[in-house]
């Protein structure tokens, strides 16, 4: 199901999983970084942690992985994480102070809302689940 939502602005962002990610605070896939080798992540820095262009924000065996512009620390892989190379180590929101990086986001809930919504179908048709009830919704 593709929802179509309104940003604060009042533009329309189109909130669907394509593999891109959708920018905030005008900053897209940049906003991530990706491990360049595979190794133990070892940091000391908390989610919602205000950061710097060049701050270290931990490291990557051994080598330091430093934050690539100014914002707020929005995700981050738990600390002493072994892992393989291309996958993403931290998140960086470049709103700023008037980042929110708590809770649960539209997309997250539209995400959620829809997939609930399915099951209610489900449960409800018992021909979409192949003939059975489902009786988990019980």
């Amino acid at each position: 199901m593709r929802r179509c939502t309104r940003d604060p602005a009042g533009e329309e962002r189109h909130d669907h999983a394509d593999g891109i990610e959708r920018a905030l605070g005008g900053v897209g896939r940049e906003r991530f970084v990706y491990s360049d080798r595979p190794g133990r992540w070892h940091t000391a820095v908390d989610i919602g942690t205000r950061i710097f262009k060049g701050f270290v924000l931990g490291h990557l065996d051994g080598r330091p992985v430093t934050a690539p512009f100014d914002g707020v620390l929005r995700g981050l892989v738990r600390n002493s994480t072994s892992g393989p190379a291309g996958v993403k180590l931290l998140e960086i929101d470049a709103r700023g102070r008037g980042a929110k990086w708590t809770g649960i986001n539209e997309r997250g809930r539209a995400i959620a809302q829809a997939t609930m919504e399915a099951i209610h179908l489900t449960a409800s048709r018992p021909e979409l689940a192949g003939g059975q009830s489902a009786p988990f919704l019980v």
